[in-house]
């Protein structure tokens, strides 16, 4: 059985301690009264106190789980919240969970992880028994699916309590976050509500100091176990305020009933969401939502006016014509209803509605700038005049900059299903009506700006304001580096912990902040940037030159006499949350970075497949946003982002995002004291698998089709220094030719001697000529088919006249205990069915249904089914019906529904219920039945046979130089439809589609080792395919770096006595002037000293140019010894001398691999610099793989005046400016 957290230095689910009580006591009171201090705080959390009282620890049998698990997982990545004692997040540090299994659901792959290490997560059976599934986002971009579950008990949700599970395109699990409360039905204090929700407003409103007129009135009562509740919102809010119950995590010995709402203040200033006891009226928490055709506009990607030239006052706009991406926005910008024509000439669209509120009413002005008919967007701008002299160059603008950041952002994920900002989402998922309200020149407020993000189907708001500045003030609006930043609060609320749940970045140590930053950044970073440069944010709005701090501390860069921080630096009192968020920014920076250096930079920042490091990152980054544990450390943020890496392009960035983020503080070492907590240590540890080279690379290849009696070769073209071994057959070649009989999952094994084994598998799915269409009456189950939200299968279900419409299973969006969908909020959810084969012109789709939703002349309670023909990606209704067509309570066909469209496609059906909104949900929803889908088997009599694909040019295994033209062509024969080479589709393992056709030529692809595939589907369904590897090698040229010495391996030796040539003693532990002394001291005894380097980081097969080393003269003691004891020579030794690199007598006259390789010059003065060039057995000598040492000395011993002559250098535990450095240039 498993064993619950303990709580430390307690029994079995102890009670709180009697001081405990006391401090809660006195809490309580505190809270009751009205605090204009407690109110002007962003956020308020009354559980922390709480949690100080009370600490779980894992119980043995927990850690016997995680012994267990990381036996099977070295790399295995845990952590345990300190307040439930249960593990919270647990992923593969360069890895997967699980291995692939296409044909499992992603919750049955998630679930039954947790199922079966139940005593890690500290769950007991009955936790996972009730559950939402709020959101099911499917990332196009990667095809991974990114699940979030939230725990229920007894139909009342818990706040924040999420199960997370995600889960990449081929079935593998990559991460679990879970804050799903162990044993949560024993530590509930109640489920039945002592206070009303109206009485719960009116305690918010008095914590807020707000007046309160005998509280707000009940418009009306849902009911249900959540007890959802309208209440008139007069004086108190400027939108309705709806509570309904929640189940609160005070921790993990406590839960308490709570009513949850929202109160948007009348200043505009706050959006608060509220958690109020229900027993006591107490408030627990309170988090604020708000984060502090041709257009001529500053365009992508000029951070601001100073940014362009010309410079201001000069007017240095340009005009764009067309900048919408037919991808994000297939319509335009100023489309609504999804049919070619604009429905506004104002700045108004399907993603932001931007408009002036200088009179501050949150609506827009009675006359609002229009750009005409023909969507000119052009209106005069003149900077020596205050803002409200260009109101309308200002809005376009802002619209321009909200459009650009939708449209970009939609192409790495934040699409509709990932809960973007759109009024018509097209029928691609997620909810609508939620575009950007955009208001320009707010007049609430100044020297600022903010964005509110609700949950998915409700509109944020964008409010940009003025910053006072010497004559003329400066106006935000035309400040992109804000305006992204304000943009990427939404981005992230949305899309850490799902698109329903935006109170995930509430906590202290939450990164929000700083992924605004890092997307300024990301967004206005152009060719010829370097990542030494030193960048601001916001400098044009705080009239700050375009090399100022902006809104920060210090400016963003990898140079560190530019930006000082790690991330130890949130435990030095930075601010929360913007301190804090901007350490976070430096951060991802710096990763972002490495990851440029590696693989270049690109200005397209639309082509999320593209390649180049800035690419790379920004999906990593948003991907990332999805994997990451709601209320994160950096530490979890870290973890999302390379738990995007392990699923992409091979997983070739995982170790350099490792490596950067370790040598930022955050490797695998790194600690912190929670979520709550601005308590962080530095880690600078990478894992095991990062340490090695080469690293083992194991890709089964994409999953077949084939007719039975046919053969299809299955794996990718071999990797250098791996070996291969198959399963089952055993074959030991990177490619194999199979010819199963039945279906069958093959897997590969690729091992290094190094660095250990990867594993990947393939689906061979035989069709034996039946395997067309699809008849379900589902009496055999669920099968392949996938459900999300309230859709489960039934059997016979006593909310339908019958359950079913055959005997005796049907699929039903509903809650049983209920017959209804009314669960507190908006409900959404997918029933998608196994893939398809076989679609011919002729074929159709029907399907029997039971369907009783609420009666309205809107579009509420919204059924549809949807067909797609590429795995998910993009979706086509094909039927629906809405609250404006009358309910049908007993079972009806669906009719003949034509799929000619999608001929020689395999498809997938979508059967999706939306309620558009919380209410009038007590309806009894939607059963569906008997689906039936008629097609023809490529494999039947007189069938098909699979094209034959080949790969002509260029040859396998090639090698270009980056930026070199690379030309592809290939052949595609087919025994039914002849010659199809034309209908090649070309793509990389690295950089994604890359061509399609016979031929086609690429300067683009990234540098490193490329699986090149070629495919085709024939007209009968049946695939083909080729591949070879291409090697793409960086462009060859000079590269300087500086290095500088290691202060722990640095000292001086001196000579026993005068004339024994041998150490008698030394230093190590000094810093300062005159650590390093070079010269001689009393007793004409002999000074020499040792700097150590490591120079691992010059790669291995690089060729060294020249190498200088560089001392910092401190002082000098006596007579310059320059002037008296000759030369100064350097010797260098590969390694340590003596064979150590610790400091030692012998070292004083150890043998040098060479010796006198460089003289060093006479430094002029303190503080400036000696340096001697390495002569070529000098960089010979350098060891690229490890550390290398240089000796320092005079050619004349002493000068036999008895006293100190020596020269004071600076050694390496100096400050960065001042450490002894070797500059290097290779090639």
């Amino acid at each position: 059985m498993t064993q619950p957290p303990t709580p430390r230095g307690a029994g079995r689910r102890s009670g709180l301690s009697a001081t405990a009580l006391v401090a809660l006591t006195l809490l309580v009171a505190l809270l009751a009264t009205p605090s204009s201090a407690l109110a002007q705080q962003r956020n308020f959390d009354a559980r922390e106190a709480a949690v100080r009282a009370v600490e779980l620890i894992p119980s043995p049998s927990q850690e016997a789980a995680l012994d267990d698990l990381r036996a099977r997982i070295p790399n295995l990545e845990v952590r345990i919240d300190p307040t439930t004692g249960a593990a919270s997040t647990v992923s593969n540090r360069t890895g997967y969970l699980t291995e692939g299994d296409a044909e499992a659901t992603p919750l049955a792959i998630g679930m039954g992880f947790v199922e079966a290490h139940l005593d890690l997560f500290g769950l007991a059976e009955a936790d996972l028994n009730e559950y939402e599934v709020t959101d099911s986002v499917f990332s196009k971009v990667t095809g991974a699916s990114h699940l979030y579950l939230r725990q229920e008990l007894g139909g009342i949700p818990v706040y924040n309590g999420q199960l997370q599970f995600h889960v990449n395109r081929d079935g593998r699990l990559m991460s679990v976050n879970n804050a799903f409360v162990p044993y949560l039905a024993e530590v509930v204090n109640t489920t039945s509500p002592k206070y009303s929700a109206g009485e719960a407003v009116a305690a918010a409103a008095k914590h807020l100091g707000l007046p309160n007129s005998g509280g707000p009135g009940r418009v009306r009562t849902a009911g249900g176990a959540t007890q959802v509740t309208e209440l008139s919102a007069d004086g108190l809010s400027e939108r309705p305020i709806v509570a309904q119950l929640m189940l609160l995590p005070i921790h993990g010995a406590e839960v308490r009933l709570v009513w949850n709402f929202q109160i948007w203040t009348l200043d505009d200033q706050h959006a608060y969401d509220f958690t109020v006891d229900a027993q006591d009226g107490r408030v627990w928490t309170r988090f604020d939502w708000v984060a502090d055709d041709s257009y001529r506009v500053y365009p992508l990607p000029a951070e601001s006016p100073n940014h362009v030239t010309p410079v201001p006052p000069a007017d240095g706009r340009s005009l764009l014509v067309g900048p919408a991406d037919p991808t994000a926005s297939p319509f335009g910008w100023h489309d609504t209803n999804g049919v070619a024509g604009a429905e506004f000439t104002i700045h108004r669209g399907n993603n932001a509605h931007a408009y002036d509120d200088i009179d501050n009413n949150n609506a827009p002005p009675a006359s609002e700038p229009d750009c005409g008919a023909s969507l000119n967007c052009d209106f005069a701008i003149n900077l020596t005049l205050a803002p409200n002299q260009y109101i309308p160059a200002a809005v376009a603008n802002l619209f321009y900059w909200n459009n650009i950041v939708h449209d970009v952002q939609y192409q790495y994920g934040f699409d509709e299903a990932g809960g973007n900002f759109q009024q018509n989402n097209y029928g691609l998922g997620g909810s609508g009506a939620d575009y950007v309200q955009a208001e320009a020149q707010d007049g609430s407020g100044s020297n600022n700006a903010n964005f509110a993000t609700p949950p998915d189907g409700s509109r944020p708001r964008m409010q940009m304001y003025i910053w006072t500045a010497p004559t003329p003030d400066k106006d935000g609006d035309l400040d992109s580096g804000i305006i992204i930043h304000e943009y990427g609060h939404g981005i992230s609320n949305r899309q850490v912990g799902g698109p329903s749940n935006t109170s995930c970045l509430s906590n202290t140590q939450q990164p929000g902040e700083g992924w605004s930053d890092w997307l300024s950044l990301a967004y206005t970073a152009e060719v010829g940037d370097a990542g030494t440069d030193g960048r601001g944010i916001g400098t044009y709005a705080l009239d700050q030159p375009t090399t100022g701090p902006g809104i920060r501390t210090q400016r963003y860069s990898t140079d560190p006499s530019i930006n000082t921080w790690t991330y130890s630096t949130i435990s030095t009192g930075v601010s929360v949350p913007h301190g804090v968020g901007a350490v976070w920014a430096q951060g991802v920076w710096e990763a972002y970075w490495a990851l440029v250096d590696l693989h270049g930079f690109s200005s397209d920042i639309y082509n999320a497949a593209g390649g180049a490091g800035n690419q790379r990152m920004m999906l990593y980054v948003n991907e990332g946003l999805k994997n990451t544990a709601c209320s994160p450390t950096f530490l979890d943020a870290r973890d999302g982002i390379i738990q995007a890496a392990v699923d992409n392009y091979g997983g070739v960035d995982v170790c350099p995002l490792w490596e950067a983020f370790a040598a930022y503080g955050l490797g695998t070492d790194a600690s912190t004291g929670g979520s709550n907590s601005t308590s962080a240590t530095n880690g600078f540890s990478v894992p095991p698998e990062c340490q090695c080279t080469p690293f083992p690379v194991a890709d089964a290849g994409p999953d077949q089709l084939i007719c039975l009696g046919d053969s299809v070769q299955v794996g990718t073209p071999a990797q250098p220094n791996n070996t291969y071994s198959w399963s089952p057959g055993g074959q030991t070649t990177a490619q194999i030719t199979v010819a199963p009989t039945t279906t069958t999952v093959y897997t590969v094994t690729a091992t290094t001697a190094a660095c250990g084994s990867d594993s990947d598998s393939v689906t061979v799915t035989v069709d034996n000529g039946s395997a067309a269409g699809l008849d379900d009456d589902f009496e055999g189950g669920a099968g392949a088919w996938t459900s999300s939200g309230l859709w489960h299968l039934t059997s016979n279900s006593s909310c339908a006249s019958p359950g079913y419409s055959s005997p005796v299973n049907a699929f039903y969006f509903g809650q049983d205990s209920t017959c209804d969908y009314s669960t507190g909020g908006t409900v959404t959810g997918d029933l998608v069915s196994p893939t398809i084969i076989g679609i011919t012109s002729a074929s159709t789709l029907s399907f029997d249904y039971y369907r009783v939703v609420e009666s309205f002349s809107g579009s509420y309670d919204q059924t549809e089914v949807a067909v797609s023909g590429n795995g998910g990606a993009t979706w086509t209704t094909v039927w629906s019906m809405d609250s404006s067509n009358a309910s049908t309570a007993a079972w009806t066909s669906s009719g003949s529904i034509s799929l000619a469209s999608f001929a020689g496609q395999s498809i997938q059906l979508r059967f999706r219920f939306n309620s558009v909104d919380s209410v009038s949900n007590t309806f009894t929803g939607w059963f569906v039945d008997d689906v039936v889908v008629t097609g023809e088997s490529p494999c039947g009599p007189g069938g098909n046979t699979a094209p034959v694909v080949s790969i002509t040019s260029p040859a396998n295994g090639s090698t270009f130089t980056q930026g070199a033209s690379v030309s592809f062509a290939g052949t595609a024969t087919d025994a039914e439809d002849g010659n199809i080479s034309g209908s090649l589709s070309w793509a990389s393992s690295l950089d994604g589609p890359i061509g399609s056709g016979a031929s086609f030529s690429t300067s683009g692809l990234s540098v490193g080792s490329h699986t090149i595939t070629a495919s085709v589907t024939d007209s009968g369904g049946l695939p083909g395919s080729d591949s070879i590897t291409v090697t793409i090698d960086p462009v060859t040229g000079p590269t300087t770096i500086t290095i500088l010495s290691t202060g722990s391996q640095d000292g001086w030796i001196r000579e026993s006595n005068e004339t024994s040539n041998a150490g008698g003693s030394n230093n190590s532990t000094n810093s300062g002037n005159r650590a390093l002394r070079v010269g001689d001291s009393t007793g004409d005894r002999q000074y020499k000293t040792i700097v150590s380097f490591d120079t691992s980081s010059i790669p291995d097969g690089a060729t060294i140019l020249s190498a200088t080393l560089r001392l910092k003269r401190g002082r000098v003691t006596g007579t310059n010894p320059f002037n008296i004891l000759g030369s100064c020579f350097v010797d260098v030794q590969t390694g340590g001398f003596g064979g150590n690199v610790a400091l030692a007598n012998g070292d004083f006259q150890a043998a040098a691999t060479v010796s006198q390789s460089a003289t060093m010059s006479n430094p002029t003065s303190n503080g400036t610099f000696s340096e001697g060039s390495l002569n070529g057995a000098g960089l010979s000598a350098i060891d690229k793989t490890g550390v290398t040492q240089m000796r320092i000395y005079f050619s004349t011993d002493d000068n036999d005046d008895g006293g100190n002559d020596y020269m004071g250098y600076y050694s390496g535990d100096s400050g960065t400016a001042d450490r002894p450095q070797l500059v290097v240039t290779y090639q």
